[in-house]
């Protein structure tokens, strides 16, 4: 056989290598395994598969190879090729990246454990509570106390020793790495008489078994290269693809087993590794080799037995091991003895004990108790375990071997095996002659029929191992079967079977095509098969479920029994599920009906009481069970006979071959069959049961649970019947004491095992240790259970754990002394049975008969031996009823087994006190559940726990492995959701996409980089690290030819590891860079006023802008050089002088200057001589005055004669005087300081230096090539030189100005080369299929080919059409969680095909989130930006639809009480009549005229009925109705309070007055004249506006229904809708009979031909018999009538043949006419139920129908008067408007301000009312406004 083990990276590869013989040294040439025959160890490992080639390795592997390989994923030579790259100048990373193949092997790292954190806790504490740090001792105490917490937790129990505790608490501190899967370990083990012929013959034999042994191997493995070896590609592995070359793999030989059993076995490492086609390394599918693992084993058993028979001359035949299991080929005449001899360890476990207890008896001097007795087992457990076993040399191994078997079976046994093996051969048939002539169509039946006992649905490596076997079973070794079990398979899979594959919805793609023409995202493998046998039982099944029969009991015959069971059974009454079981299985008129309990539901006590009523009634009930407990349990329980199913049906088998058939086997009118552990049942044996039933007029029950372990044959009948049909299920489990293990149980059962682990936790119900540990912990606690007098059971998964079990158990007993240790016999499982132990039989064995012929011997019936005779036979005991029987020795060593453990399997419907059940990784759910609910008092689990898991690691992992067993019609249904399911086809969607995207980067690189691309593309860095990169930046706005070429040309990529990954690693650099730069922006508050133009616009605005500058720069050098020639400050000894233009005489040329100078001079003596001239007259002024006072002394003059001695001289000058002398002397000072500033000019003149006086002199003195400045005025010069400063100014502020536009645009340029090129691109969440669920990236882009593009629509409109579907499917049913989209819409309405596509898309985003089935909606929001987004789209999107939903489904209910109570028999032209809104509100959205006609007429004519109930029901309800349902939405909020306030304000009040009666009746006039006159002018034009839109949906509304109704009478007219219809049905029923009636025929042209082949096989045979004379036995006349009647009997063949193929074909036409086989039924009936013929179908369908269009012609008449009503409505209101326009303004402000007293008076006695009869808030408005 051969097996599959994961090998994991590091040192997983050490266990191969460790004691191989030179595992490091070469061997030499011609040297073969068997050479090492003498050396100590195990030889060393080969190379081996095709893919060596790739690697150039060969011969013997060495350790470094093997840890270059499976340690790190490097080339077997790696250590050679780093060296020869470092030699060469390469680093040490490039020259590692030369050897790796493919990625590097992941780890995963657990950064921190629970132990550390709890262990810091604790220490954090501490130091809290103490105030210092802890000591070492305490250190370590708080360590144990941790992990002794921990321990308990994580096992369920506490540590058995402080090694135990210590080695916890150190694993949990390592945090030990979990490596990834660096190979597989396929383990070819040969036969056991092989391996015994291996060990036990000489050296020839022994070399040439090991040949054959290789030579298997070696077919083996090219054969899973041609069929197991893929690779996985694309997004999550979805892909599948071929691979070049093939395996790398290298074979190590191995001796023995771990208990040193000869076994011949080699171990083939396969690496995981593999080339794909494009040349890169990946990992290889191992999913695909695990697949392929049965049919592989099977070739190599098939190939190993026939070389070692062909090369030994020896013959296989079949032994059945395992009871229930397939047989196994064997070397015949190698006897079970010899094969079985060395199955030492529990005789070895029960001596050992026996010593112990011994021991303990000579210390103690008393028995040992049971505490002891168990601590004593448990210590021989431990001495008897094998010890760590080191690789012996083959020769003392095999010298062991014969030593000890000549012990055992003596000299002669031993010697003379080859030649017993070859005489065995000689006599076994068949000849090698007669297998020329296999019949490949029979075997290919017979193979068939195999299959399908077991499967319900299979795939070709099944059908493929089947076949190994039956050409082994025929062959028998005696040719080599050669391509015989292929050719099998081929016509198994072609003719015989039929292909349930679903077809690929998507468009074929060459690029997305395997070399074998599938689709990569085809796995291999995956087809799958079923029979027509398999679909016929299942559909029989189902039929009958739905037949009509007589109830055996009538109801109150029933009710008489079960009464009497409530009244004497006070304790135990039925509960309402029981009740209903039992009255169903009594008195229910169906054929089949089927019941389902979870375990410890009282389903038996249930079936007890319907027994007890069929035989009350006179009925007879026949138990059946598909094992012989399940019968023997049923039996008891419904105290009526009950048998095994096959043996039920084997007797009909015999009878039908002429064998007469027993009384109890026969069936009656009115018999009731139970088939108990219906779950465990296979489909066409119940399907068989039903048959018969039918037949005889009796009628069939199943009882039992999917949810346990199922058949293993072709079942899943009970889950079929669950789906289609109702059935009858229990829900209150009796069976268990403690509170809440029963609620637990169902978790588990149901599928919520989390929650029932937790239960089961908490209660100390699971523990968890090592194997060895819980096989101890299970016994003892099983144990302490026995000896307390309680039953209890103990379950493992395994037969070789409950064999350890069985001997741990009798090691006890022995110990006990509870077993005779001198008398024993060997058992099947290869244990020792004593007299005392407890045994079971594990095959049937009806000769052998108990209590006097009312039993027999079993399988699964438990027994205590009384006595072993001499001769190996055992005298037993039945332990439930006591018969006694004798089991013969062969019987005893075929399929005898201790009985103290039991598989899940059988101990399946028992009932205990204590349940212990042993699992592991591997264990089922519904293994799980079952080991879990047998007892009655309490469940344990016991879970062993391996190197490096946790117990929730196994129990998660239990958890997830769920097996539920399907039917085929089921499994077509699930492949077909999974193929076309959207979660798939999405899936596969965005590998395309993502492919698509690859190649739209590539295609993008090579026209940026040009030739420089394809170093990039080749890099291994390219897709991991580029197109990652790119995704990312256009994720963040990037244009990415942009950015690419930006990082490219950044810098050269020399000395790069990677060019991808340096590539890609500036790519994200430079989007870091822009997130930062934004992020500075934004808190800088930086504008970017350029941030709106386009690239162009920006490069337009950055030439003009460099124009400008330009520009700007040139007026500026302009008005520089016009400053910079002008005159200009000069430095004269280090002062500044002004320029001569702002110098007073620096205009002056040197001429002028002189001349001004000479005429200064001349000014100046002028000057004063004037001066001295008024000085002179002045003084000759003054002195004549003088004279004339002194010379006139008068007595009255004395004053002035005094005044003139006196006053100064200046004084007694005359105003005349002064002012001439002051102008003399200032025109005498202007002349000198005019003369002073030119000899200052002319002397500054003199002092300049030589360049600046010519510089002066060229600018100012006329003459040649003189500056335009020269002879100009000063001050104009002046002018012109200010002009200048100026000009120089503004031409300084114009250039700034440009410069600073140019910063700004080059800023805004050198932004956008670092910022993304727009606002994050926005997915569009809102298509038909968003693009959450299928990306469009890659078609938006030029770079995409055209191609990947037309065929991603493709995909998406696939998509698209399956979101239809599964809308459709979800309306029809709509699930819980999908209450959030509300109510479902009526057909054919526009918000029902919104509500299913919104239904498609949030189911989508369920599965593709994995949101829990009990989270309403879409779920919770997830964290991610992108994600959020999506969700709020498709939340917003689930909201609106559900509020839409239940609006239209309120304003129906509320139209509907309304049609029904008359409310719409008036119209909303008068106050106080009803709001119109109502109407147009309630209306019914109608489903289309052409989809209602095709519905079937009884299901119409039910409708209508339901319909016309619903609406007098409802009206009669309606005054009844809450409110509440008309104010929760907008569609219900109905006119405002003001409006009925209104109405209420203007009813008159009571009078009792003449005038005010008159006053009265004058206002009612009026109101009948003007009803809108109370309204405001606010309120009266949101009136108008209501009637308009009111009328406007009336009118839609009454289109529709005029429409409706015209399509109704349309359909009426001959050949219209309805007469198609039925006309359809019409042949959808011929095609049903039709198919049923090819199906007969098709049963007995089949018949036929076989009997015709048979007869004329017959006849062949005849005609070939010879005499001993070889002479024709028959010859003459008799002779020629043979062979007419053989000629006769092949064209009836023919013609029967031919006949045959057009029946098949008939049967497929009619086939896919007929559609759904399961509706075939249904169909048939509602034919019968509406007439039978197509005449009176269609007659009634058209008497519906024309109900219906006359209904709809109604309709349309009162809703085209609802919209004459509204537009009379809306026209008295624009009367009302126009009226109050004409008033005079007084009047109308006053009639305004007297509605609005009475409208706020209305107001507030309505706001009393409703405070008073409902206190609450407001109701809310319609947003519509108030109505009128």
């Amino acid at each position: 056989m051969m097996t599959v083990h994961r090998l994991s990276a590091g040192d997983g590869y050490s266990y191969y290598i460790r004691e191989t013989v030179s595992a490091d040294q070469s061997r030499g040439k011609g040297q073969e395994l068997g050479d090492y025959y003498t050396e100590s160890g195990n030889p060393p490992g080969l190379w081996m598969g095709s893919g060596i080639e790739l690697l150039g390795v060969s011969g013997a592997v060495s350790e470094e190879q093997m840890r270059a390989l499976y340690g790190e994923g490097l080339h077997p030579d790696a250590e050679r090729i780093i060296a020869e790259h470092i030699a060469n100048g390469a680093s040490a990373k490039k020259a590692v990246k030369a050897a790796r193949l493919g990625r590097a092997y992941m780890q995963f790292n657990q950064t921190e454990t629970v132990f550390g954190r709890r262990f810091k806790e604790e220490m954090e504490r501490h130091a809290r509570t103490e105030g210092r740090a802890a000591t070492v001792a305490e250190r370590s105490a708080m360590r144990g106390k941790v992990g002794a917490v921990l321990f308990r937790e994580e096992y369920g129990r506490r540590p058995e020793s402080k090694e135990e505790l210590g080695r916890f608490i150190k694993q949990q501190e390592g945090a030990k790495p979990r490596n990834a899967v660096a190979g597989f370990d396929l383990v070819f083990a040969a036969p056991k008489s092989v391996s015994v012929l291996w060990a036990l013959g000489d050296e020839t034999l022994r070399k040439t078994i090991e040949q054959a042994h290789v030579q298997a191997i070696g077919d083996t493995v090219r054969w899973l290269e041609q069929h197991a070896l893929m690779t996985r590609t694309g997004v999550n592995g979805i892909a599948q693809e071929d691979v070049r070359k093939g395996l790398i793999a290298t074979r190590f030989r191995h001796y023995d087993s771990r208990h040193s059993e000869p076994m011949l076995h080699d171990h083939v490492v396969v690496a995981n590794k593999v080339m794909g086609l494009d040349g890169k390394w990946r990992t290889l599918d191992g999913e695909l080799l695990y697949a392929q693992n049965v049919p592989a084993s099977e070739l190599y058993n098939q190939r190993v037995v026939e070389e070692v028979c062909q090369r030994l001359g020896l013959r296989a035949e079949p032994r059945e091991v395992t009871p229930g299991r397939r047989p196994v080929m064997e070397i015949a005449g190698v006897g079970f003895d010899l094969i079985e001899a060395h199955s030492s360890r529990s005789v070895s476990i029960k001596e050992r004990t026996a010593e112990l207890v011994d021991q303990y008896r000579r210390e103690h001097g008393y028995e040992p108790s049971q505490k002891v007795l168990i601590a004593l087992t448990q210590q021989a457990t431990l001495d008897t375990r094998p010890d760590k076993k080191t690789a012996r040399p083959l020769a003392d191994l095999r010298t062991e071997w014969r030593r000890n078997a000549i012990e055992t079976f003596g000299n002669r046994r031993v010697d003379g095996l080859l030649g017993d093996a070859r005489a065995a051969a000689a006599s076994t048939r068949p000849h090698p002659a007669a297998l020329a002539h296999i019949d490949i169509e029979k075997a290919a039946r017979e193979v068939l029929t195999t299959v399908d006992d077991y499967r319900s649905v299979w795939g070709r490596r099944q059908v493929l191992a089947e076949a190994r076997r039956w050409v082994m079973a025929a062959t028998k070794g005696a040719i080599l079967g050669g391509d015989l079990a292929d050719r099998i398979t081929q016509r198994v899979l072609s003719v015989e079977a039929i292909n349930i594959t679903p077809a690929d919805l998507n468009p074929q793609f060459a690029p997305l095509m395997r070399a074998d023409g599938t689709s990569i995202y085809r796995r291999r493998e995956t087809e799958l098969f079923t029979s027509t046998a398999v679909l016929a039982a299942e559909d029989r099944i189902v039929a009958a479920a739905r037949t009509d029969v007589i109830p055996a009991v009538s109801k109150p015959t029933y009710k008489r029994i079960e009464e009497a069971y409530q009244q004497s059974h006070p304790d135990r009454r039925l509960d309402a599920g029981q009740r209903a079981l039992a009255e169903a299985f009594a008195t229910g008129e169906k054929l089949v009906i089927a019941g389902i309990g979870p375990a410890g539901a009282g389903k038996t006590t249930a079936m007890k009481v319907a027994a007890d009523a069929v035989r009350a009634a006179g009925g007879r009930v026949v138990g059946l069970g598909p094992s012989a407990r399940a019968a023997s349990e049923l039996s008891s329980g419904i105290e009526s006979p009950a048998y095994v199913l096959h043996e039920w049906i084997g007797a009909r088998e015999r009878a039908r071959q002429g064998h007469p058939l027993r009384t109890e086997f026969e069936l009656g009118a009115g018999d009731v069959i139970i088939i108990d552990e219906a779950g465990m049942a296979g489909s066409k044996r119940i399907a068989a049961v039903v048959a018969e039933a039918e037949a005889a007029g009796a009628l069939v029950r199943l009882i039992g649970d999917p949810a346990q372990l199922a058949a293993v044959e072709s079942g899943g009948a009970l889950r079929l019947l669950s789906n289609n049909v109702p059935i009858v299920e229990l829900e209150t489990v009796h069976r268990f004491r403690s509170a809440g293990e029963a609620a637990a149980s169902l978790m588990l059962r149901s599928g919520e095992p989390e929650k029932a682990w937790t239960w089961y936790i908490d209660n100390g119900r699971v523990v968890a240790g090592t194997r060895e540990q819980m096989q101890q912990q299970i016994f003892a606690d099983w144990q302490r259970d026995m000896d307390a007098g309680k039953s209890a059971m103990m379950m493992a998964d395994h037969r070789i754990t409950v064999s350890e079990l069985n001997a741990l158990a009798q090691a006890y007993r022995m110990g006990a002394g509870d077993l005779d240790r001198s008398q024993t016999a060997g058992l099947h499982d290869g244990l020792q049975a004593h007299r005392g132990d407890l045994i079971v039989t594990r095959k049937n064995d009806r000769k052998n008969v108990v209590r006097g012929g009312k039993d027999f011997v079993k399988n699964g019936d438990q027994w205590v031996i009384e006595r072993i005779t001499h001769d190996g036979d055992l005298v037993v005991r039945h332990t439930d009823h006591g018969g006694r029987s004798m089991l013969t020795a062969d019987y005893v060593q075929r399929w005898v087994e201790l009985g103290y453990a039991s598989t899940g399997h059988r101990g399946q419907g028992a009932t205990v006190a204590t349940g212990s059940g042993l699992v592991t990784r591997t264990t089922t759910r519904e293994g799980a559940y079952v080991q879990l609910t047998r007892g009655r008092e309490s469940n344990r689990l016991y879970v062993i726990v391996e190197e490096g898991q946790t117990l929730h690691d196994v129990l998660d992992a239990i958890a997830r492995n769920a097996q539920p067993s399907l039917s085929a019609t089921e499994s077509i249904q699930a492949e077909q959701e999974r193929a076309w399911g959207i979660p798939q086809l999405a899936a596969e969607y965005t590998d395309v996409h993502d492919r698509a995207l690859s190649l739209r980067y590539q295609s993008m690189a090579r026209n940026v980089l040009h030739a420089g691309a394809e170093a990039f593309i080749a890099s291994e860095g390219w897709r991991r690290s580029v197109e990652g990169a790119l995704k990312r930046a256009e994720a963040a706005g990037f244009t990415p030819e942009r950015v690419l070429r930006t990082v490219f040309f950044e810098r050269d990529f020399v000395g790069a590891e990677d060019l991808g990954d340096v590539l890609g690693w500036r790519i994200d650099r430079h989007v870091d860079a822009a997130r930062g730069k934004l992020a500075e922006l934004a808190a800088d508050g930086t504008s970017r006023p350029l941030a709106d133009l386009t690239d162009a616009q920006l490069d337009r605005l950055a030439e003009r802008a460099g124009e400008r500058r330009t520009q700007a720069l040139g007026t500026l050098r302009q008005a520089d050089a016009r400053v910079a020639s002008q005159p200009r400050t000069l430095i004269v000894d280090g002062l500044p002088v002004p320029a001569w233009p702002n110098r007073s005489f620096g205009d002056l040329t040197n001429s002028q200057l002189s001349q001004a100078i000479a005429q200064a001079r001349r000014d100046g003596r002028s000057a004063a001589a004037q001066l001295a001239l008024a000085q002179q007259q002045a003084q000759r002024e003054l002195d004549a005055e003088q004279h004339a006072a002194v010379s006139r002394p008068r007595t009255d003059d004395r004053g002035a004669a005094e005044a003139v001695r006196t006053v100064p001289r200046n004084q007694r000058l005359s105003a005349g005087q002064r002012t001439a002398i002051e102008q003399a002397r200032r025109d005498e000072r202007a002349v000198i300081e005019r003369l002073i500033a030119l000899k200052k000019e002319q002397r500054l003149r003199k002092e300049l230096t030589w360049i600046d006086r010519a510089r002066e002199e060229w600018q100012r003195e006329p003459g040649p090539h003189a500056a335009h400045t020269a002879g100009v005025d000063g001050d104009r010069v002046a002018a012109e030189m200010r002009a200048n400063l100026l000009g120089q100014e503004e031409a300084r502020e114009r250039l700034k100005r440009a410069e600073v536009v140019e910063q700004r645009v080059r800023a805004e340029q050198r932004l956008r080369v670092v910022l993304p090129d727009a606002a994050v691109p926005e997915a569009d969440y809102t298509a038909a299929v968003p693009e959450w669920l299928a990306a469009r990236a890659a078609e938006r882009d030029q770079h995409t080919p055209q191609a990947w593009v037309e065929h991603l629509r493709e995909r998406r409109a696939v998509i698209e059409q399956r979101l239809a579907m599964a809308g459709q499917i979800l309306a029809d049913e709509p699930p819980h969680w999908a209450q959030a989209l509300g109510p479902v819409p009526e057909g054919g309405t526009d918000l029902r095909a919104e509500w299913e596509r919104t239904a498609a898309l949030a189911e989508a985003w369920r599965a593709q989130r994995r949101v829990p089935d009990t989270a309403p909606g879409i779920g919770r929001r997830p964290a991610r930006e992108q994600d959020a987004a999506a969700w709020d789209v498709l939340n917003n999107q689930v909201a609106e639809t559900g509020r839409r939903s239940r609006a239209t489904q309120v304003a129906q209910r509320r139209g509907e009480h309304l049609a029904a109570a008359g409310a719409f028999q008036q119209t909303p032209t008068r106050r106080g009549d009803a709001d119109p809104h109502a109407a147009v509100t309630a209306q019914r959205t109608e489903a289309t005229a052409r989809a209602e006609l095709k519905q079937e007429p009884e299901r119409e004519m039910s409708a209508d009925t339901a319909e016309q109930v619903t609406v007098k029901a409802e009206a009669e309800t309606i005054v009844d109705a809450p409110s509440a349902d008309m104010d929760t939405l907008d569609a219900e909020q109905e006119a405002p309070a003001r409006t009925a306030q209104t109405t209420a304000a203007d009813e008159p009040a009571p009078q009792h007055d003449d005038t005010d009666r008159e006053r009265h009746q004058g206002d009612v006039r009026h109101a009948e004249e003007r009803p809108y006159a109370d309204i405001p002018d606010a309120d009266l034009g949101d009136t108008l506006a209501y009637y308009a839109e009111a009328a406007e949906k009336a009118q839609e509304l009454a289109a529709s229904k005029e429409a409706k109704a015209a399509d109704l009478v349309a359909a009426l007219q001959p050949g219209g809708a309805v007469e198609q219809g039925v006309d359809e049905r019409t042949a959808r029923v011929q095609a049903i009979e039709d198919l049923r009636a090819a199906s007969a025929r098709v049963n007995e042209l089949s018949t036929r031909q076989d009997r015709q082949q048979r007869v004329a096989a017959a006849i062949e045979e005849r005609l070939a018999e010879t005499s001993a004379f070889g002479r024709h036995t028959v010859r003459g006349d008799e002779r020629t009538q043979l062979e007419q009647r053989l000629f006769d009997l092949g064209a009836d063949t023919e013609r029967t043949a031919e006949q045959l193929r057009e029946a098949r074909r008939a049967q497929e036409t009619s086939a896919q006419r007929a559609g759904n086989p399961v509706e075939h039924d249904e169909v048939l009936a509602a034919w019968q139920r509406s007439g039978g013929s197509r005449e009176s179908v269609l007659e009634r369908t058209r008497a519906v129908q024309q109900r219906r269009a006359d209904g709809a012609v109604k309709e349309a008449g009162t809703a085209r008067r609802e919209v004459t009503s509204l537009d009379q409505a809306a026209a008295v209101v624009r009367r009302e408007l126009n009226h109050r326009d004409g008033q005079p303004y007084q009047q109308r402000v006053a009639e305004e301000a007297r509605r609005i007293q009475v409208q706020q008076a209305a107001a507030l006695q309505q706001q009393a009312q409703q405070s008073a009869q409902h206190p609450g808030p407001d109701d809310h408005q319609s947003r519509n406004g108030p109505k009128r």
